[in-house]
């Protein structure tokens, strides 16, 4: 079967769920012997690999100061027309919201769902209004729409017109490491948080659940991988809340720098109010770090009993949750054998054979 992934995702992100789930999807449909075809066209996304047989000729502009999507946007979605009419795919499947209309190639079209952030949470989210009209409209054209958690799916039938029988639910994969490592012995005084901070992010709350909490403040650090530096703005919350500097660190790095610190950490703090899947939780399970988590959205489905939860609205309980990790070793180790637990649910090969499932589902 040939599949065709279009190329929005991949201009959108250098590095993230979406594209990672992308790509991790092409590589498990060429194992079960089938060609996928990702077609990035002009992109900034690390994963794209120039000569690799899954990804199609493209050019990578992450090398400039700010990639320039108002002016790559049209232009891919000519050259994406184009590449993907005389590939002739059996499938096509859209990466992300687009306006342009791919159904005059003539084949099925799948669409992955992440999350309805625009639509739950509108004042929380960049450009809401516009990314919704968008989606809409690729909801409307899809043949088939895939949601990555049963969350995600019952969201998107309390907001749209949709036939339940045309949208299914594929839990995303977490990457397999070679050896399990056991949770350490001892591990650092270090809080760890990894993605953007800013708005249904959650940030600023698990900041002051630190301040307010003297077990965490006097001993422990927070430390972000990941988003921009901080900005003046977040330097002076942290400092009216009477953190010194070295108590909440950034730092940037790759795939090794975060796998690093899932290793290290003493807990690792997924305080979202909203997420589509959310894969960072599973990632550290996977390497023996404790997690507490929003009791919110997909995130429990996500996490089962392997995560300490907390209310994200509530600063309080927050900061009692996390305290929990910290302070009380059994609960602790019941937390990463758990998470040790939980990990097999969720694999890229079952996520591949459901979603070839559906993509048989249509050509019969």
């Amino acid at each position: 079967m040939k599949i065709a992934y279009t190329h929005q995702a991949f201009m959108d992100q250098r590095y993230g769920g979406i594209s990672r789930y992308l790509v991790k999807l092409a590589e498990e449909m060429r194992k079960s012997g089938n060609d996928p075809r990702i077609f990035p066209a002009v992109h900034q996304n690390a994963y794209v690999q120039k000569g690799h047989p899954d990804h199609a000729p493209g050019l990578n502009l992450a090398w400039l100061p700010a990639f320039p999507k108002p002016l790559v946007f049209p232009l891919n979605q000519f050259i994406n027309s184009r590449q993907i009419r005389n590939w002739n795919p059996d499938i096509v499947h859209e990466t992300l919201y687009s306006p342009r209309d791919l159904r005059h190639i003539k084949k099925p079209l799948v669409i992955t769902v992440h999350d309805l952030i625009n639509e739950k949470l509108p004042h929380c989210s960049y450009k809401a209004k516009e990314n919704i009209a968008l989606k809409r409209r690729a909801i409307e054209r899809a043949d088939h729409i895939i949601c990555v958690s049963e969350n995600t799916r019952k969201d998107l039938l309390a907001y749209y017109n949709v036939n339940e029988s045309d949208v299914s639910t594929v839990h995303h994969g977490v990457d397999n490491l070679t050896d399990k490592e056991e949770c350490p012995e001892s591990r650092e005084n270090m809080i760890l948080y990894v993605g953007l901070r800013a708005r249904y992010k959650n940030f600023n709350r698990l900041v002051q659940a630190y301040a307010s909490s003297s077990v965490m403040n006097s001993s422990y650090k927070i430390v972000t991988l990941g988003g921009k530096p901080f900005s003046s703005s977040e330097k002076e919350f942290f400092t009216k809340l009477g953190l010194a500097k070295d108590q909440v660190q950034r730092v940037e790095g790759n795939d090794s720098t975060l796998d690093s610190l899932y290793r290290r950490a003493s807990v690792f703090v997924y305080p979202s109010l909203y997420e589509g899947f959310g894969i960072p939780p599973l990632e550290a399970m996977m390497r023996g770090c404790p997690v507490a988590a929003s009791r919110v959205s997909s995130i429990p489905e996500v996490t089962g009993d392997a995560a300490s939860m907390f209310d994200p609205y509530d600063i309080d309980e927050m900061r009692q949750a996390i305290e929990q990790v910290l302070l009380d070793d059994s609960f602790r180790l019941k937390l990463v054998q758990s998470g040790y637990e939980r990990i097999p649910l969720f694999s890229w090969q079952k996520c591949a054979e459901k979603t070839l499932e559906i993509y048989n589902g249509l050509l019969s």
